[in-house]
């Protein structure tokens, strides 16, 4: 189930594979298609004159002919093939059409002349195909229509031991002609995917090689840019590696860090610890939450914290890397922090004496309301926020009718200023009584004795309204 699986999930890979191999093949062919049929067509020329002078009067025309016409038809075609370039998917065709037309003159030759021998010109063109094509299709049809060609010649001579030793011949050599062809495709196809794989491998090396430049840029950009102060210090002191942010706190330019050494940006009542926080990370030790102090170049305290390790390679020590954070403004803070308990603390001591007399004065505002005096409940504005009852009968008018007005309201319009400076004064904290008339319900005139008092809560400023009639 495993295999079928990974055979399915390899299919693409497997396609495209052979995909390259046809294109592979195919581009061998047609390299050497044109000066092959060059060759041949030379070749030709010989054999024309060859037939010419071996052959009778008849013979020697037609075959003479014959030849002729295809020695015409290959340098046309080896002239066609070096001017034009054919389509890879359509080269084996026409090498395969060529290879057709050499075996049917062959075979002519063969029947025309009744020489057994020229079996031999028969397995050579079939010896020769197998080699050329790289296609097997191809090469087992043409094996097949030469040894069809042949028999059909040879059918009535097969009492003849000449031609049944050829015959012979024939079937063995197209034997090895399949053998050759099996042997030189599986070589062209392991040079290829030897070719393919050393590609790809070098595709993938420098793709590999392309990220590792991107994650190195990547990180040296993400160093160069942190807030971190970041690192790195050989076991002499010196500094492999400062990140910008580092060189900005502390002031140091590159040319500094030359001749600079951990030593000399450690304020100096931490060069013990330091010195031990080192060995510790010689030994192998991975120093957290670390806090020290940094000496700036032009001489000013840096307190830092952070975290400090070793980098070895083959358990041998390179350097430390250390990655701090400049906590200067948070000290500082905790300082002012201690500065300002001291003033809190006065502060809530004197927010506990308010309290205790806004309660006092509620309690006695609570007095008031309960011993049922003729009281007004105002706000700073002089808006009724309550009455009671003695107040209502005073009043003429009912609960519900004197919540929510205001007490400028409630006078006559002439005393209306009087009462709004009586508001302002009671804000400040004075006691004033004033007499003034009230409008009644009916719209009566009625002169009353208003005394006015402020009590301060913890969240507002109410004022207290005692009336009494006059």
């Amino acid at each position: 189930m495993k295999t079928a699986n990974a055979d399915t999930n390899n299919r693409p890979e497997f396609e495209e594979l052979n995909q390259k191999l046809s294109k592979t093949h195919n581009t061998i062919v047609r390299s050497q298609l044109a000066p092959i049929l060059l060759g041949i067509a030379i070749l030709y020329v010989c054999i024309t004159f060859y037939y010419g002078l071996a052959l009778t009067d008849r013979l020697q025309l037609i075959i003479g002919w014959i030849a002729a016409s295809t020695t015409v038809i290959l340098f046309i075609l080896a002239y066609f093939l070096k001017r034009k370039t054919i389509p890879l998917r359509m080269v084996h065709s026409v090498a395969l059409a060529i290879a057709i037309l050499l075996m049917v003159d062959a075979i002519i030759y063969l029947a025309l002349t009744g020489w057994a021998s020229l079996t031999d010109l028969i397995m050579l063109l079939i010896i020769g195909c197998s080699f050329f094509l790289l296609s097997t299709k191809y090469v087992i049809i043409f094996i097949f229509l030469s040894l069809g060609g042949w028999l059909t010649v040879a059918w009535n001579n097969f009492n003849n031991p000449i031609w049944v030793r050829h015959g012979f011949s024939l079937a063995v050599a197209s034997a090895t002609a399949i053998l050759i062809h099996i042997v030189r495709v599986r070589t062209i196809e392991r040079a290829e995917r030897l070719r393919l794989q050393n590609e790809y491998n070098q595709e993938k090396l420098e793709q590999t090689l392309a990220d590792l430049k991107n994650q190195e840029y990547l990180y040296r950009d993400l160093f160069e840019n942190a807030n971190d102060l970041i690192q790195s210090v050989d076991s002499e002191g010196r500094f492999v590696y400062v990140n910008q942010r580092w060189k900005e706190v502390l002031g140091y330019n590159d040319n500094d860090l030359k001749d600079l050494r951990l030593k000399q940006i450690i304020a100096p009542d931490e060069s013990e610890k330091c010195d031990k926080i080192v060995q510790s990370v010689l030994k192998g030790d991975i120093i957290h939450n670390l806090d020290t102090v940094f000496i700036t170049k032009d001489g000013h305290q840096i307190f830092v914290e952070g975290n400090i390790n070793g980098q070895f390679q083959q358990d041998r020590f390179i350097a430390t890397r250390g990655i701090f954070r400049d906590v200067t403004i948070r000290r500082m803070a905790l300082k002012e922090v201690e500065k300002m308990r001291d003033v809190l603390k006065d502060l809530n001591q004197q927010l506990s004496a308010a309290y205790e007399e806004s309660r006092h004065q509620k309690d006695e505002l609570l007095a008031l309301l309960h011993d049922e005096q003729s009281a007004i409940l105002l706000d700073s504005s002089g808006k009724i926020l309550g009455v009671t009852e003695k107040a209502v009968r005073l009043t003429g008018f009912s609960r519900l009718g004197l919540i929510g007005k205001n007490i400028k309201d409630l006078v006559e319009p002439n005393s209306r200023m009087q009462m709004d400076n009586v508001l302002k004064v009671s804000m400040i904290g004075g006691f004033k009584n004033i007499h003034t008339e009230f409008v009644k319900a009916d719209g009566g005139i009625k002169k009353f004795c208003l005394g006015m008092n402020r009590v301060n809560l913890a969240k507002e400023k109410l004022f207290i309204a005692i009336i009494c009639e006059r």
